[in-house]
């Protein structure tokens, strides 16, 4: 029973730090996608834009 409960202390640690580091790299990555639709979205819309204005100009 204190070996098992050992072996649970001593993993618990490892788990928690698996699981921040988890979250912290999917969090960054959803950061990271939204972050490049908002710089995208603007560029994209700018480009159809331009694109209009060369199709009503010729």
């Amino acid at each position: 029973m204190t070996s098992s409960i050992v072996v649970v202390v001593v993993l618990f640690p490892f788990f928690f730090f698996y699981f921040l580091s988890v979250l912290y790299v999917s969090q960054s990555i959803s950061l990271l996608s939204l972050s490049v639709c908002v710089c995208m979205s603007p560029s994209i819309s700018l480009s159809k834009f331009l694109g209009m204005v060369r199709a009503v100009q010729f």
